[in-house]
């Protein structure tokens, strides 16, 4: 036997069917209680929802029943097939992904919180990282080094002098190195007033690197000064 389909949602025509067609279409979901079936050549046209006739054909050429008042709509069984309802699977993903992150940073804290063990001569903790901390030697001398300022104060006229003794600008770099002491940093300050110009400041800290004095300091001098 040959049938023609007659699709109720867009008009469209199709056939001959066979029997086989019919029953594939019909298990597939694709003939709908809606769409019509004529079996003389598209004379007649029976609704495949409700007709006797048709209603028990679909139902003894599908493997299982045809249920005519099925919740899906024929349009959502075709969009399913076409592609044209899918299911948005990114927010999913997103979400997959996220908690992939959470668990990861979660169990990589737990691990090192449960193996981590700092261990110093004073002291001792479980900590979330692995630390290594060096042993000191208790018979070996500790060296303190003591920080030490010295203050070079320069002049409008290019003048240099050390807690207000005057010094001349040859004699700056061996006057700052008798201030040194083994053991101790030194450091220099360079003070100088808004009427300084920029060439006596920077012969002043020529001077005084010369001796071997790396940290040099400039500060603004005060009124009395």
């Amino acid at each position: 036997m040959s049938w023609i389909l007659r699709m109720r949602g867009d008009g469209r025509t199709y056939g001959p069917l066979d029997d086989t067609t019919v029953r594939r279409w019909a298990w597939d979901g694709q003939i709908g209680p809606d769409d019509e079936l004529s079996e003389d050549g598209g004379c007649t046209w029976l609704a495949a929802g409700h007709t006797d006739v048709l209603r028990s054909f679909l139902r003894s050429c599908s493997p299982r029943p045809i249920s005519v008042d099925s919740r899906v709509s024929l349009r959502q069984r075709r969009g399913r097939r076409t592609g044209g309802s899918l299911l948005d699977l990114t927010p999913i993903i997103d979400c997959v992904f996220l908690l992939l992150i959470f668990f990861f940073v979660t169990a990589t804290f737990n691990a090192g919180q449960s193996s981590a063990d700092v261990t110093s001569d004073n002291a001792s903790a479980d900590v979330g990282l692995e630390v290594s901390v060096p042993k000191v030697d208790e018979h070996l001398p500790r060296e303190v080094t003591v920080s030490r300022q010295v203050e070079v104060l320069v002049a409008p006229d290019g003048a240099t002098s050390i807690g207000g003794k005057s010094i001349p600008l040859d004699s700056l770099g061996p006057t700052i190195s008798s201030y040194r002491v083994q053991g101790e940093r030194l450091t220099v300050i360079v003070l100088a007033s808004t009427e300084v110009k920029y060439g006596h400041i920077a012969r002043a800290v020529a001077a005084i690197q010369a001796s071997g004095i790396e940290q040099v300091l400039l500060g603004a001098a005060g009124p009395g000064d």
